[in-house]
């Protein structure tokens, strides 16, 4: 049947039995069509067959020879096909000479509308185009262990043609593996593979515990449950394997997916170069995997219903791009961490979204030499929860961090700095409750810190936070809570070289802080602005906004503002007698020159430590005046000193900023106010 382009070969009946028979429709510039038992899918008009059986010792070929695609090969059947054959439909074997001509691998199916017993094997390679796709089709298909020696005839033993010429395939073949693992060496699939049941897809206990497809050369892999969409087939694994693809893009799709464990880590091929299914022609076997070497798969699982992951998903690489993950499903449950790290390439992105609860252990997009990959998680309906998130790169630079839910976020740290290259910004949110979680850190030392931008309806409870630079800018830090408080480790938003990020932070209810530094030694400091609606702010520790140019400090409390190291903030009510037994480190709270420092109540008192808006020293600079002091509260105002002094440099020179405290309340400052030069103005 060869010539030019391959011809088209039919093998139709009630009954279609291909035993010890060879067909070929090679042609030297494309491959031709065979269908055996009915078209694809059992449509196109052309008859089908009851049963379809092809025995060990058959081939079919519709390879193209010199040019051109590989050709088409269908099997079907509606009741049951038995196939153990060898079939080749690869691309061409020489260069294309012209820029439009391809020369990609052919298709194979090789399927039945009920029952599939598959023990062959396929190969739809291309040497100078695109790998082509072998499809296992039927209404359930099973993945089980079978023994390392096990062949189709080991299984149909004393094989009755009166039976398999009966009305219906007999039950003993029907209920046989579709594929024994066995047969799942890489040689078998010298291709793209689609695994289709209209119902199930289901992994028993396997040996070793692994499906293993490590050393092919197959390029995507994909697992289609309930391929009808009637909402009844998913993908079960029923025992605690591991799918390793080698490299290959995976991905698994169902009404529910039910895993273990999952790995596209890179390995190299090592199919045999000895191999060849064809018996008219010897063509050379075809190594083209169509990756990037070192790249690790991509993985994809999709799914009306749940997704529960019970280990690790894995597609990290240590000399190529980690694989990418996307998840999305009704509920989303990944027991395991999921870690797409490189190296020395980019870390791959993890995007995994749920209608109702998402709930991870730890993610890892991180790079040694490259870009971290991005992360993305989306929960519509429910809450998030994941023990810890890395997103950070030592040369390349930090990714993004977005997690977006209706209900609370449960985290752990989050890590997204860089030393060479940009930290990554992190967005969190939670619509209609809260946020906790541990430290967040996107700070680099080399170029720009990311920023920091948490919303919630409900409290949001944090670690410290950390965006600072050493030679670039440090990140800007947001935080809102539209009805209820904050509650706040350590915020460092500073920089050496660059300004000082600015800090936000914006709550109904009580703003609690342990510290903030927006500070820069040869920039500007960031502003400070903190506002409780109806709470009150408490601070144990410096807030500092200092620089050559001086971030302002703006405070806004409802109820009171308590500036003091080692206080205890619980009780908004603060009496003057309170103030001389209060403990702690001596919280300052310092700005400068172009800055100021502003603290205002509107229903209650303020007690700080020191507050300081005197100007760093330096020659370099004129006018360094200090910065205007502004307290404002209808309660008590209780301090231990402010100093707005200038410059006391008689080069430069400066005056000190205006001092302006109100108050319908008592006024006690324990120590001094200080004046331009630093001479007492007055003590008490």
């Amino acid at each position: 049947m060869s010539g030019f382009v391959g011809g088209t070969v039919q093998v139709l009946g009630d009954r279609t039995f291909v035993i010890n028979g060879g067909i070929n429709a090679s042609g030297i510039n494309g491959g031709g069509n065979v269908l055996i038992g009915g078209n694809f899918q059992g449509g196109g008009g052309t008859p089908t067959a009851s049963q379809t059986y092809v025995d060990r010792q058959s081939w079919i070929n519709a390879d193209s020879l010199l040019t051109g695609n590989g050709g088409e090969i269908i099997i079907w059947s509606n009741q049951g096909t038995v196939f153990a054959g060898r079939i080749s439909a690869r691309g061409a074997s020489q260069a294309t000479t012209t820029p439009t001509s391809v020369a990609n691998g052919g298709f194979v199916a090789v399927s039945s509308r009920e029952s599939l017993v598959y023990r062959g094997r396929v190969d739809v390679r291309a040497a100078y185009g695109a790998l082509g796709t072998i499809m296992l089709a039927s209404e359930n298909i099973r993945i089980g262990a079978g023994e390392p020696s096990e062949t189709l005839d080991d299984l149909l033993t004393g094989l009755n043609l009166t039976e398999l010429l009966g009305d219906k395939l007999p039950e003993r073949y029907r209920n046989l593996f579709t594929i024994s693992q066995a047969n799942l060496e890489p040689e078998s699939f010298l291709g793209n593979i689609l695994f289709q049941a209209t119902n199930d897809i289901t992994l028993e206990p396997l040996r070793n515990s692994a499906l293993d497809f490590r050393g092919g050369i197959t390029r995507t892999m994909n697992f289609l449950a309930d391929a009808d969409n009637s909402g009844q087939g998913s993908f079960l694994m029923q025992g605690d394997d591991t799918i390793y693809t080698g490299g290959a893009d995976l991905s698994i799709q169902g009404a529910g997916i039910n895993l273990y464990g999952l790995d596209t880590t890179y390995a190299p091929a090592n199919i045999s170069e000895g191999l060849t299914f064809s018996t008219t022609n010897n063509l050379p076997i075809l190594p083209n995997r169509g990756v990037n070497e070192g790249d690790s798969g991509n993985l994809n699982l999709l799914a009306i219903g749940e997704i529960n992951v019970r280990d690790e998903i894995n597609t990290r690489s240590s000399i190529g791009a980690g694989g990418r993950v996307n998840l999305q499903g009704n509920l989303v449950n990944v027991g395991g961490s999921i870690d797409t790290s490189s190296i020395t390439g980019n870390g791959g992105a993890i995007d995994l979204n749920s209608q109702l609860n998402l709930n991870t252990s730890s993610l890892n997009s991180s790079s040694q030499s490259g870009n971290a990959g991005a992360i993305s998680l989306n929960s519509s309906r429910g809450g998030i929860n994941s023990s810890s998130i890395q997103a950070n790169s030592q040369s390349g630079n930090g990714a993004v961090v977005d997690l977006a839910a209706l209900g609370n976020l449960n985290l752990g740290r989050i890590n997204t700095n860089s030393s060479g290259g940009s930290g990554g910004n992190v967005v969190l949110s939670s619509q209609q409750s809260g946020i906790t979680m541990g430290n967040i850190n996107t700070s680099s030392l080399d170029s720009h810190g990311g920023t920091i931008d948490l919303g919630a309806a409900g409290t949001i409870t944090t670690g410290s936070l950390d965006t600072s630079s050493s030679l670039g800018n440090g990140g800007n830090v947001t935080l809102s809570s539209s009805q209820a408080g904050l509650n706040l480790g350590a915020i460092n938003t500073s920089s050496s070289d660059g300004n000082g990020g600015v800090v936000s932070l914006s709550a109904r209810g009580n703003l609690l802080l342990s510290g903030i530094n927006t500070s820069s030694s040869d920039g500007s400091g960031g502003n400070i602005l903190g506002s409780s609606l109806e709470g009150f702010i408490g601070n144990n520790n410096d807030l500092d906004a200092r620089g050559q140019l001086s971030g302002w400090i703006t405070l806004r409390g409802a109820l009171g503002i308590y500036s003091v190291g080692g206080s205890d903030f619980s009780n908004s009510a603060f009496n003057l007698a309170d103030f001389d037994s209060l403990s702690g480190a001596g919280t300052g709270i310092f700005s400068g020159r172009g800055g100021g420092i502003s603290l205002t109540s509107s229903n209650g008192a303020i007690v700080a430590e020191r507050l300081s808006t005197n100007h760093f020293t330096s020659a370099s600079l004129s006018n360094q005046n200090g910065a205007n002091i502004q307290v404002n509260a209808p309660g008590n105002i209780l301090l231990r000193s402010i100093d707005s002094q200038g410059s006391s440099d008689p080069l430069s020179g400066g005056i000190g900023g205006n001092i302006s405290v109100r108050t319908n309340g008592n006024i006690r400052v324990t120590n001094t106010f200080r004046d331009n030069v630093g001479n007492e103005a007055s003590s008490f």
